[in-house]
């Protein structure tokens, strides 16, 4: 499918403007950018290291397919500030 000029002007300018007009779930996105894509995870897990904080959201049920998003943020800044590291889909048994 050829697009015109026109159409390209249209596109958002880089790869998370555009996985979010999407509705898709990107490296470098931040916390809210997932919530307001996802919504609000079924599960979140928490895992600590001595410089960083990484957190899990698992996206549907056990023995279902599922969307896990890890995200990561050094100990010394906020939450909302995480961003996006992983996006990983798995198969229900």
């Amino acid at each position: 499918h050829w697009m015109t000029s026109e159409d390209l002007r249209s596109l958002p300018p880089g790869d998370i403007e555009l996985a979010q007009h999407e509705e898709r779930i990107v490296p470098g996105m931040s916390m809210l950018q997932v919530e307001s894509i996802l919504g609000v995870p079924t599960r979140r897990l928490r895992m600590a290291a001595s410089t960083y904080m990484d957190d899990v959201w698992i996206y549907g049920e056990r023995r279902a397919s599922r969307i896990l998003v890890r995200l990561r943020r050094t100990r010394t800044v906020p939450d909302n500030l995480a961003r996006v590291i992983e996006v990983v889909q798995v198969s229900g048994l």
